[in-house]
């Protein structure tokens, strides 16, 4: 995907997800209702101008119009014949994003990748770290850097998006459904507590801890037992249910007491 704005190609994502309905960011005005692709950035600071833009796809192809113009629409779709050397040309002198073995992933390799197919692993894993990347900035401008179990305030490398449900029950829709599949909890020990059942949500909002015959565990949990879960609300309160049950399900960790 070809990103512009402001009268430049800006950066080059590769899409890792189908398109859904969603709400547009909190920024825009006026009509929310959008549409949400997921991507993984390649390509970031192009800065192309618009002259030259125009220079690099044929009249009436991409975003260009017959006239030679940038069109008003939000999505173009681009053949595959143009889009695959043209990522490779407009890699060239720009910021590459490095991939998560370290390799760049750019110029050289970037036209031939664009146009194979890749393993449904590679898809599946980039799929999830643009899931997590999108799922934390959202729940970032709702609540702001704060863990929805303790409470605290932290700072934001403190604090992860962490699924509800987990990621693996959800099907495709309620794993896009970003208002209802996470909540903000930190690194200091309740994303941890939360994931493994030590830690719960009852049916009116409330932490509730589970019982542990370890004592520092237990100590632990007694001073988050009955705080109030600041991500729990209509949208939420089936995935803390699920929450529970699983759990509760499992013989590895021991019942809450709810």
């Amino acid at each position: 995907m070809f990103h512009y704005a402001a009268k430049k190609f800006q950066a080059l994502s590769r899409v890792v997800s189908n398109g859904v309905e969603a709400q547009r960011p909190h920024a825009y005005t006026g009509d929310l209702d959008g549409t949400l692709v997921l991507v993984e950035p390649v390509v970031v600071d192009m800065e192309i101008s618009i002259d030259r833009l125009a220079e690099l796809f044929p009249p009436g192809v991409g975003p260009i119009n017959k006239s030679r113009k940038v069109g008003r629409v939000y999505i173009s779709p681009v053949p595959a014949a143009i889009g695959g050397p043209l990522a490779g040309y407009l890699s060239r002198g720009s910021e590459m994003v490095r991939g998560p073995e370290g390799s760049s992933e750019g110029a050289s390799s970037l036209p031939r990748g664009a146009l194979m197919p890749q393993s449904t692993d590679v898809i599946r894993a980039r799929c999830e770290r643009a899931e997590q990347q999108f799922l934390r900035m959202q729940l970032l401008a709702d609540y702001g850097p704060q863990c929805a179990i303790c409470g605290k305030v932290l700072p934001k490398d403190l604090l992860v998006a962490a699924h509800i449900k987990r990621r693996s029950e959800c099907t495709d829709v309620e794993r896009l459904d970003f208002g209802a599949a996470a909540m903000l909890t930190c690194t200091l020990g309740c994303d941890s507590l939360f994931e493994n059942g030590y830690l719960r949500v009852d049916d009116e909002g409330n932490v509730r801890a589970a019982a542990t015959e370890f004592a520092g565990l237990s100590a632990a949990l007694s001073d988050l037992d009955g705080a109030c879960c600041l991500a729990f609300s209509e949208a939420t309160t089936r995935n803390f249910e699920f929450h529970r049950n699983w759990h509760a399900n499992r013989s590895a960790v021991p019942q809450a007491q709810l």
